[in-house]
């Protein structure tokens, strides 16, 4: 089962932002999926994570931390 942990951000908000997914490996993290945006939100960042996550597991079972 994959492990993948999520988050997004803009800075300000709105503004410039971006996201990432993190997949754990044998207690080890390591970015799968990168995704930015010139003009975007906090909350437009955490799902896009959230969908990228998704997309990325396909078919395989999979456990996704978010802190949103």
């Amino acid at each position: 089962m994959k492990i993948l942990w999520t988050d997004g951000s803009a800075s300000p908000n709105p503004g410039p932002g971006g996201f990432a997914v993190i997949e754990v490996v044998d207690g080890v993290g390591s970015p799968v999926v990168l995704g930015r945006e010139k003009d975007t939100t906090n909350i437009r960042m955490e799902g896009l994570a959230m969908i990228a996550a998704i997309k990325y597991a396909g078919e395989e079972a999979c456990e996704i931390h978010s802190d949103s």
